[in-house]
């Protein structure tokens, strides 16, 4: 899902030197008085900005989880594009002999093409300009993915 770029890949815009994201992955170092689901050294990941050190409220907050003990961060930052992709193939009541077609096959496009298989679809073709993604794709999950700029 989420693979370096070869050095010749097309790029998208470019926002500076930082890369940018919306999930953090740490171990606790401090608790309030008020936490009681979570404890100093716990592993957690949870929505926040790219920081060395994030504040997170840890009471009530159905956004902050513990991972599983030797899981990794590459599976945790997957969380939010997860339920992005489990949206949408509920919100298409995707079923078995489906035929499904994914455009875009950035992470959650990725994911998605994922679990329409698992639900049954029987066709999944998955779209993306960016032929490195079409290759992912094919690997993972052995769909039909077309480069519609190699069409014309």
């Amino acid at each position: 899902m989420f693979t370096p770029r070869p050095a010749d890949a097309p790029r998208g815009i470019e926002f500076g030197k930082f890369q940018l994201g919306n999930m953090v992955v740490g171990d606790i170092i401090e608790c309030g008085s008020d936490v009681t689901d979570y404890a100093v050294g716990d592993s957690v990941c949870g929505y926040g900005p790219l920081s060395e050190t994030v504040i997170i409220n840890a009471v009530n907050n159905y956004k902050l989880r513990k991972m599983p003990e030797g899981s990794s961060w590459k599976n945790a930052v997957c969380y939010d594009p997860a339920q992005f992709a489990m949206s949408g193939v509920r919100d298409a009541n995707v079923r078995v002999g489906d035929f499904v077609v994914v455009v875009g096959l950035g992470a959650i496009g990725q994911i998605a093409i994922q679990l329409a298989k698992r639900a049954g679809a029987s066709v999944v073709i998955g779209v993306d300009p960016i032929a490195y993604r079409c290759d992912i794709a094919r690997r993972t999950v052995l769909i039909s993915a077309l480069t519609p700029l190699a069409l014309t």
